[in-house]
């Protein structure tokens, strides 16, 4: 079957499950009519397009709408004002979010002017044309702060975010690309007219209140993903170097300078522009009737009044004469990216250029992975794709430099293996490789609502028409080996590159000139829940509790997953999933590592890359990734403390060679030494990067802070170790954990069930049995070192990480656990909802984003863990730390309001369906449910049990496991001498220098370890 026909077919096949049953077609024309069909349009008189697929596996829908808007129409001097739109959208309207005092409050609209004109004024004091006058700063800001408590009055905070946590939403948020903006979430599919409700809302009476806050938030995203990245840096000075005049050139995210000065007119005015109905399309996937979608647009969004847009006037650049370079100076090991100028969405030459991606380092078997990855070994790891947008496209390759190679090696070997393409093509084998693995990521989006849609969306952006799903899989299909090396020799000439190069150079992180003049925007009110809420809230609420209930039933043994013990001993949970063409099985085992001594541990570092990467016994390493890709099939194996395990996927026309392979795989490894060599290396490049990103470098802190000391949980494996790792040692130590008699199997997909349990018994029967089946649990005492913990690094926003251990495990009463959930959520875990995040970004624009976890059912002897992470400027470091310390210590001495309490418990409920969407994860869940000794029910008895929860309930367990004393509060950056000075007066400071905490890349402790022999 020629590659398009795979593809539409694997669509077809969702689409008509979805709808109702299939018939095979009877020519290739049908197979893309059908798909047609099965995504309906539905077109209002405004311009607003609409396109529903119904797929009823789950009772849940992902709702989707993008404008034909982005970065690039932004007006000169004012960058980033669409991506700051995009987070103005989320702030309520005219009537969700505005208390019914201020709708006839004549003075609000005088107010709000004041309040903003004050705001610019103070903007205007801090850019580097005027000489700061710090008494009219201090006016500015007491006349801000009079009229933050009047407007408080009149407004109600997070109404949008509150109304969609009680819906049961998930995964809510945001984009803006360089072309468009785009807005999503998934519900429970009782909760489509809620949806419609509030989208019409927003799109057609917003209001942008805390605007000044949330620019601030925009400017703490820019330093998280650029000023803080050494991939950020390099990202944005390829787009400089790439474009000059075209728009593209400007950064999405926006200028710091032009950051700083947008106002809240700006983003009316780019509102009113372009947010028209008729630069809108709407994508709707999952248990939904299409009938309805039109009978709730037309309801909902016909009064939406068109407007028309104005046309992007784009700056073409020259071609390009001469090869572009820039250096980045970083505190990060070495990197090169290289660039060339290619063509734009839908252009004849876009799917070769895809394909030729793939073939020169998207894969593993790739011609630089091969070369200069496995053979050469001057780098660590290699990648190439296409990237193709409506105004022009781009090419890239970039690869790290392993150990004392260097980037222009690096540079010299893309130009060779470009150039061997140039000259000789491609083999019909590397093609095919490259064709199956789009038939393959295609398939894997089959399974997912949101996928489904963002799929969909992005074929209509691309050429307005669903249809481009099926003409862009025959473009895919239709690119010859001439084609790519046609591609190859027209863009990739060496007088059209834009080449990037990281250069390490220790405190080379700075902030982009200009954000170091912000002043933060205190524009958040943070009130009590429950005391009030808009006419337009209390209206939705009704609605959503008189909708009709949410039909769904659990999952359960015995009827929709069956549990099946093999003669060989194998047990087997599986259920037949026929909504994709795609097969998926686990394997695990029982026992792991825990059994093992310290010193024994350093093989295990590396031995799932060498399992999974080192060849078979009739195929060496290299022939191995080929046939991998080729079947378009992954097998990958993992050792962990207790368990060890592998994951498999295929494609179902190739599942029985796959099944095959992963077979030989598993039992005959060939364990190739020289591939164990690249592994090595790989693994060392990788220690010496372990100071590179700030959240793990904060997290790295914390463990050496509580476990340096600990036998187990501070042994780091040194360089030595991993030097001194055989392939015997990994051979002994994978036949000692695995084999027939402790493994368990769950296996979901396209299949017929006693078919593929008669193929596993038939495959593992006459297998070995394990020779170590224990499972040890660790234990420890809860640990308690509070104080500040930091490494000095120079990070335009140090990353800061709060740790607390808490004396509660699973012995603990049912409603203790479900108590400490629900507090989670109310403290930092909820997103938008939380108190952290109100606090932190909302009220005050100190962070991107804030999250706490709170891990409370380790098994007897295994203390919970609260957690808190985030990321911040330089300067509100202390500041930042001192709110949630505030904020815990409310928790653990106040009461929590009951309405705080209520919203969570109707979010755990509604959401909980979203934990059994896809059969694979939910047969998944009840095996691990089985091996932690839990009843396989375990989900839904938490939920039974969080109901129950009462705001007594929350204050007891707080009082009883929390205490704010105890935190120890780790800071991977450079800390002002304020912030040095405010720490020092109320905690224990200590500074760390960085060998001592990142271990591993930067000191050899002796001597080697011993083999590991057979017990």
């Amino acid at each position: 079957m020629s590659t398009l026909n795979r593809l539409s077919l694997g669509l077809a096949l969702l689409l008509l499950s979805a709808t109702g049953g299939w018939t095979a077609p009877s020519v290739e024309g049908a197979v893309s009519a059908v798909t047609t069909q099965a995504i309906k349009e539905i077109k209002l008189d405004n311009g607003l397009r609409i396109f529903v697929l119904e797929k009823p596996t789950s009772p849940t829908f992902a709702a989707l709408y993008q404008f034909g808007v982005g970065g690039a129409m932004d007006p000169k001097g004012r960058s980033g004002i669409a991506h700051l739109l995009e987070h103005m959208m989320f702030k309520g309207s005219t009537t969700i979010g505005v208390t019914d005092a201020a709708k006839e409050q004549p003075l609000l609209r005088h107010q709000s002017d004041l309040w903003h004109r004050l705001h610019a004024e103070l903007d205007r004091q801090a850019t580097p044309f005027e000489t700061p006058d710090p008494a009219t700063i201090d006016k500015l800001k007491a006349r801000i702060a009079e009229l933050d408590t009047q407007l408080k009055q009149l407004t109600i905070q997070n109404e949008y975010d509150e109304l969609v946590t009680r819906a049961g939403g998930v995964g809510m948020n945001a984009q803006t690309s360089n072309d468009f903006t785009q807005y999503f979430v998934q519900l429970p599919s009782n909760r489509l007219e809620t949806w419609f409700a509030l989208e019409s809302d927003r799109l057609m009476r917003p209001v942008f209140r805390e605007f000044y806050a949330e620019r601030d938030v925009v400017q703490e995203e820019r330093r998280l993903r650029y000023d803080n990245s050494p991939d950020g840096q390099i990202f944005e000075a390829q787009k400089a170097l790439l474009f000059n005049a075209h728009p593209y050139a400007t950064p999405v995210i926006g200028w710091p300078a032009d950051l700083q000065r947008l106002t809240v007119e700006d983003a009316m005015d780019y509102f009113r522009t372009y947010y028209s109905p008729s630069n809108c399309q709407m994508i709707l996937v999952g248990d939904i009737k299409s009938s309805e979608v039109e009978r709730l647009a037309k309801q909902y969004f016909a009064a939406w009044k068109r407007q028309s847009i104005p046309r992007l006037q784009v700056t073409m650049d020259l071609e390009q004469s001469g090869e572009r370079r820039r250096a980045v100076e970083f505190d990060a090991e070495p990197k090169v990216s290289v660039a060339w100028r290619t063509v734009a969405l839908g252009d004849q030459d876009q799917a070769a250029l895809e394909l030729l991606g793939r073939v020169l380092g998207g894969l593993e078997s790739s011609r630089l992975d091969q070369s200069i990855v496995q053979g050469e070994r001057i780098a660590s790891y290699v990648s190439a794709s296409q990237t193709s947008m409506r105004y022009g496209g781009w090419f890239t390759v970039q690869s790290a430099p392993l150990g004392e190679h260097t980037n222009a090696e690096l540079e010299s070997a893309f130009g060779r293996e470009i150039a061997r393409i140039q000259e000789s093509g491609v083999t019909p084998e590397e093609l095919e490789r490259a064709k199956v693995q789009t038939e393959v990521g295609r398939a894997r989006t089959l399974n997912s609502n949101l996928g489904m849609a963002q799929l969909i969306g992005g074929a209509v952006r691309s050429a307005g028409t669903v249809r481009w799903l099926d003409e862009s899989l025959a473009r895919i299909n239709a690119v010859t080996a001439a084609d790519v090396q046609s591609v190859a020799k027209r863009y990739l000439t060496p007088s059209r590159r834009a080449v990037v190069e990281l250069r390490k150079t220790p405190g080379g992180a700075k902030a982009s000139r200009g954000s170091e003049n912000s002043v933060d925007q205190h524009g958040g009110f943070v009130g009590q829940r429950g005391q009030r809420h808009s006419t337009g809230f209390t209206r939705l609420i009704a609605s959503m509790r008189a909708a009709p209930k949410l039909e769904f039933k659990l999952p359960q043994i015995g009827k929709e997953v069956e549990r099946v013990v093999l003669p060989s001993g194998v047990t087997v949970l599986i259920k037949a999933d026929h909504t994709s063409p795609v097969v998926n099985l686990s394997f695990v085992w029982l026992g792991g590592t825990n059994s093992l001594p310290v010193k024994q541990l350093a093989p295990f570092e590396i031995a799932d890359s060498l399992l999974t990467e080192g060849g078979t016994q009739s195929l060496t390493a290299k022939e191995l990734q080929e046939r991998r890709e080729a079947l378009g099939m992954n097998f990958s194996m993992y050792t962990s403390g207790t368990t060890c395990g592998a994951s498999f996927s295929s494609l179902k026309r190739t599942f029985n060679d796959s099944w095959e392979l992963a077979m030989e795989m598993l039992k005959k490894p060939r364990l190739d030494e020289a591939r164990l060599q690249t592994i090595k290396g790989q693994y060392i490049e990788s220690m010496k990067r372990r100071y590179e990103s700030p959240a793990f470098g904060a997290s790295t802190i914390i463990s050496h802070v509580l476990w340096s000391d600990h036998p187990r949980f501070g042994y780091t494996v040194s360089r030595r170790e991993i030097e001194a790792v055989t392939t015997e040692q990994i051979r002994h130590g994978w036949e000692r954990f695995t084999g027939r008699d402790n493994l368990f199997v769950v296996a979901v997909g396209d299949f017929d069930p006693p078919q593929l349990l008669e193929q596993i018994e038939r495959s593992f029967a006459d297998w070995r049995t394990a020779q170590d089946k224990q499972r040890i649990w660790l234990t420890w005492d809860a640990v308690a070192r509070p104080g500040v913990y930091t490494v000095d690094k120079q990070l335009p926003q140090p990353a800061v990480r709060l740790i607390q251990n808490l004396p509660v495990d699973r012995a603990a009463p049912d409603a203790d656990h479900a108590a400490l959930e629900v507090l989670n959520d109310i403290f930092g875990g909820s997103g938008f909802r939380s108190r952290l995040m109100e606090r932190l970004r909302t009220g005050e624009g100190l962070t991107y984003g804030v999250s706490s976890s709170l891990s409370h059912q380790g098994r007897p002897g295994q203390p919970g863990t609260l957690g808190v992470s985030y990321q911040t400027k330089q300067a509100s470091v202390a500041r930042s730390v001192e709110i949630v310390i505030e904020e815990l210590t409310k928790i653990v001495n106040e009461p929590v309001a009951e309405a705080e309490v209520a919203e969570q418990i109707e979010s755990w409920r509604n959401r909980f369906v979203f934990g059994f969407t896809n059969d694979f994860s939910i047969v998944s869940r009840m095996l691990n449910s089985e091996l932690d000794d839990r009843p396989y029910d375990q989900a839904k008895r938490t939920l039974d049990a969080v109901q129950l929860i009462k705001p007594a309930d929350i204050k007891r367990v707080a009082q009883r496991y929390l205490n704010p004393a105890n935190l120890s509060i780790a800071v991977y950056g450079t800390l002002s001498e304020a912030d040095q000075k405010q720490f020092a007066e109320r905690f224990s400071l200590e500074t760390f220098q960085r060998d001592e905490v990142f271990q591993g890349g930067f000191s050899d402790p002796p001597p080697s370890p011993p083999a590991i022999t057979q017990p």
